[in-house]
């Protein structure tokens, strides 16, 4: 089941799945933000290191906190 926060409650582009796995999932702006790098280089450096989202809604990817760590590493 998804679950979309909004601005006001400070979870602009990220979803948590279901409860059984309970992983909170970042858009590439969400993950830009969190390491404080540029949306570009973010989106960039996903392209670049092949990493696919853990789900997709829309247009919109998601990506696990795996993906997180995969891309402060590139960007450091």
């Amino acid at each position: 089941m998804w679950r979309l926060g909004g601005a006001a409650a400070g979870n602009q582009g990220r979803v948590r799945m279901s409860a059984a796995k309970n992983e909170e999932l970042m858009t590439a702006g969400a993950i830009a933000k969190a390491i404080g790098a540029s949306d570009a280089k973010v989106k960039n450096a996903i392209k670049t290191l092949g990493i696919q989202p853990k789900a997709k809604k829309g247009a919109c990817a998601y990506y696990g906190p795996d993906a997180v760590a995969k891309v402060k590493k590139a960007l450091a």
